[in-house]
């Protein structure tokens, strides 16, 4: 099901690239007469599966995650215990401004309201304040075509229905194109894509005008390039979650740097130690490939002690990438726990599977959680904000902070960790950063600034490839 889901998502977002960028564009005809006209023709019904609920991607603004409205100006939206926001008075508006952007927001209607035409269960979702995407109950409920969900409000109804029956959560997946002004006149009018619960019903569609009530659309003289992204309160409390939004433009990576692998194939410039002794010689738990590193995928037997792979170079400044992706197979002791191993920094002292350092914990549904480890102290802010002082120089020589947010997928992750001295570290899964400390020291007080980089066998069968350091 997890591949089939990845797959289905992977698809959604190939549909939205090739209709954002499609030359050939497929307008209708803007009915000027039959504007909230209740018996123009009504798209067809299509049943989808359910909502797309969809992580954002690590370059999205997380207008709403279900822990605060930071991102919006005051309002009366307010949260729920479900960590969903409900529509209150006023509606509610982004602090910051947007042209184009790739969107996606779920909604839900609730089973206990009656809905009866535009009443009931209204709301719209506005692209730059202005131009309407409809968000209203129409899986049974009827209303004028240009006024159910999805449509571009009082201009273009949606290609097909694909709402979902009242009570579930429905989603949009939105390209949104701003229109294009010169010398006071609208040189390309905006266009937007919408797919509703991952079925396309708006197609690089030309909105006429911003959305008006009962009235032809037009453009006005003057346009701002940016405007706040709004939601509408129509009376009806609509339920939201997972709202995000990504800026469209062309954004060219640098590399100031040469990366290089401190784990190269040939074995040298390690250390490998490990915290028992091995069954046979030729029982490692580390194979070193090209561009990768496979642990205990030959390991012979049902136990199998912890291990660290350790450069023989120490590092202070420097950003280290890594893939990883878990096996099948789990040995005692740790037959029943999760899989677990790890990225380390700032190693000190002697060569142990958990020696003094500093840890990017790489655990099933865990990934990227903090350890301090025998020494260090640091300060790492929490997922609220708070900062709070990890030391483990004392009698709890393990000190722990967990990630801000589980981002780990199925197959393949991606890991960075950025360590500057002893000044800071950041901490990424999949693009999204998950943990953050500052201010090292080591157990006598002094700043910690370098050491050794290791990663860990803990038990199970793992592969780290694409390993790369890049010293700064």
């Amino acid at each position: 099901m997890k591949t089939f889901y990845q797959n289905r998502t992977l698809l959604i977002i190939f549909i939205l690239s090739i209709s954002f960028v499609s030359l050939i564009q497929s307008q209708r005809k803007y009915q000027k007469n039959n504007i909230h006209n209740l018996d123009r023709d009504k798209p067809v019904r299509v049943i989808p599966e359910k909502a797309i609920t969809l992580l954002p991607p690590s370059d999205a603004i997380m207008l709403f995650d279900g822990t605060n409205l930071n991102q919006w100006e005051k309002t009366n939206f307010f949260i729920t215990d479900r960590k969903t926001m409900i529509a209150a008075k006023g509606g509610i508006k982004s602090k910051q401004v947007f042209g184009d952007v790739q969107m996606h927001i779920e909604w839900r209607i609730n089973d206990t309201i009656n809905p009866n035409g535009q009443k009931g269960s209204n709301s719209g979702l506005f692209l730059m304040d202005r131009y309407e995407v409809q968000i209203l109950e129409s899986f049974v409920n009827t209303t004028y075509a240009d006024g159910q969900a999805g449509a571009l409000y009082g201009q273009f109804p949606p290609l097909v229905n694909a709402s979902s029956p009242q009570g579930n959560w429905n989603s949009y997946d939105i390209i949104f194109k701003a229109p294009v002004y010169k010398k006071g006149k609208v040189k390309e009018k905006a266009k937007i894509t919408v797919l509703h619960n991952g079925v396309l019903i708006q197609n690089n569609q030309e909105y006429e005008g911003p959305t008006v009530f009962k009235k032809i659309a037009s453009y006005p003289k003057t346009h701002p390039k940016k405007a706040s992204i709004a939601i509408q309160y129509h009376g009806d409390p609509i339920e939201f979650r997972n709202i995000w939004v990504r800026e469209i433009d062309e954004r060219k990576q640098k590399e100031v740097k040469n990366w290089v692998n401190p784990f190269p194939k040939d074995g040298l410039g390690t250390h490998y130690v490990y915290s028992a002794r091995e069954g046979l010689k030729e029982n490692k738990h580390f194979t070193i490939k090209e561009n990768s590193i496979e642990v205990l995928y030959n390991w012979q037997g049902n136990a199998a002690p912890y291990a660290m792979l350790t450069s023989k170079k120490q590092y202070s400044s420097f950003n280290l990438e890594l893939e990883y992706k878990w096996g099948n197979r789990k040995f005692a002791p740790r037959l029943k726990a999760k899989r677990d191993a790890g990225f380390l920094f700032h190693v000190s002292g002697d060569l142990t599977p958990w020696p003094t350092s500093l840890e990017c914990q790489i655990q099933e549904t865990d990934a990227g959680d903090l350890w301090v480890i025998k020494g260090p102290t640091v300060t790492a802010t929490d997922k609220n904000g708070t900062e709070n002082i990890l030391n483990s120089s004392g009698a709890k020589n393990f000190q722990y902070q967990e990630k801000y947010k589980n981002y780990e997928v199925p197959g393949w992750n991606a890991v960075r960790v950025e360590v500057r001295g002893s000044k800071s570290a950041k901490f990424y899964i999949n693009g999204h950063l998950v943990n953050e400390i500052k201010n090292f020291k080591d157990a006598k007080g002094n700043p910690l600034a370098k050491g050794w980089i290791s990663i860990q066998a803990e038990g199970a069968e793992l592969i780290y490839r694409n390993i790369r350091l890049q010293e700064l």
